[in-house]
């Protein structure tokens, strides 16, 4: 659509690095009269004026820390306000995702309508999580936060690795694997080492782990 045509087209900027993705959100957000736009490849090759810009993940984190170190200013103008479009989040990821300047974020399943509104709060100069990641949000509030090192044995957790495993990769005794195991499953009210892993993989957590 001409941005000529409407004195109140909403420019809007598609960087994904799923091209099926990106092709996808063009064509629900095309639908719309009011908004102009303009997928890319790159960030760096989206026009300038873009009020907002649709993304994966790596690409919104890129976006919001380079914001910062130009002092807010990109692609000659003002930065454009980010709205994250992944197939996944943990809870660490969207709380680092908003810290540093996203200002939107949406799974993968969400309804057409969802992602149109999505898009209008954020350029609005509001917030905006859809549904899913609102709830993965509320249970980081509900469940105890994990350490660095509990977060390394939940990775081996969710590779079915024994606490040998665990702690010959990880350096550590297996008592010490033991006590972490133990922790985990306090913090997620699980009364197995299944259960923890099944508990984990419900709030995105493994997505944010290595395996061992």
């Amino acid at each position: 659509m001409n941005p000529d045509q409407n004195c109140q087209t909403l420019r809007v900027g598609i960087v994904h690095n799923d091209a099926i993705v990106a092709f996808g959100l063009r064509a629900m957000l095309e639908t719309q009269p009011d908004l102009d736009i303009h997928p890319a490849a790159k960030a760096a090759s989206l026009p300038g004026g873009c009020a907002l810009v649709v993304c994966d993940f790596d690409t919104g984190l890129a976006l919001a820390q380079a914001a910062r170190r130009a002092a807010g200013m990109l692609f000659g103008g003002a930065s454009p306000r980010i709205l994250v479009f992944t197939s996944s989040f943990s809870e660490q990821g969207i709380c680092r995702a908003l810290s540093l300047g996203v200002h939107g974020c949406l799974l993968s399943d969400a309804s057409m309508d969802e992602v149109v509104r999505g898009v209008r709060t954020v350029a609005r100069g509001q917030r905006f999580l859809s549904a899913a990641v609102a709830d993965r949000v509320a249970e980081s509030f509900v469940y105890a936060p994990l350490t660095p090192r509990e977060s390394d044995v939940l990775g081996g957790l969710g590779a079915g690795q024994c606490n040998k495993a665990i702690a010959r990769h990880l350096g550590i005794s297996v008592g010490t694997v033991k006590a972490h195991v133990s922790a985990l499953m306090d913090k997620m009210n699980a009364g197995s080492r299944t259960r923890v892993v099944s508990v984990a993989a419900q709030r995105g957590l493994l997505d944010a782990t290595r395996p061992a």
